[in-house]
């Protein structure tokens, strides 16, 4: 009985952990893989929700989902929802780049992409890759992140984010 208690309590912690509040704003300013500043405001008031995707070529979770996520970011542009990969590598060198630029290319990944990002307190507190999360156009966190490649889980996200947005706001 008392293992199940503490096991119960640690559960909770680690989902109170999780927890943003409603207010958190993801707000930055990085390179694309081509050098150019872009900022994240011009990148989500583009969409009505925008799927934040944390990725490296060192992940094979991150790189197995890429061809998929192409084409979630194909499906639901007609929907005002866009995908933006942030390129969390250990070193931006010209090879690095120049082999994320290619195996992007490769998947049909048309979604920007950028590298990461200094000192974005939610994305130094990511605990595995792929790691996403959902905003609204003003970088609003909607919900939870999806930590670990579980496409599965992103479409219906999309969707029911997207059917409740009136109520979000």
């Amino acid at each position: 009985m008392l293992r199940n208690f503490i096991f119960a309590c640690a559960l909770i912690f680690i989902a109170c952990g999780a927890l943003y509040a409603a207010d958190d704003v993801i707000e930055f300013q990085a390179k694309d893989l081509d050098g150019n500043i872009i900022s994240s405001s011009e990148l989500f008031s583009k969409n009505k929700i925008t799927m934040i995707n944390l990725w490296g070529l060192w992940c094979p979770y991150c790189v197995r989902e890429t061809g998929e996520l192409a084409e979630l970011h194909k499906k639901f542009q007609a929907k005002g929802c866009g995908i933006i990969g942030i390129e969390a590598e250990p070193k931006y060198d010209g090879k690095t780049l120049n082999a994320s630029r290619k195996f992007l290319q490769d998947e049909g990944a048309e979604y920007p992409n950028v590298l990461m990002p200094e000192g974005v307190k939610v994305f130094e507190e990511v605990i595995g890759y792929p790691t996403s999360f959902f905003v609204d156009n003003t970088g609003k966190i909607l919900g939870e992140p999806i930590v670990g490649a579980q496409v599965t889980k992103y479409e219906p996200t999309l969707d029911v984010l997207l059917a409740n947005l009136d109520e979000i706001k």
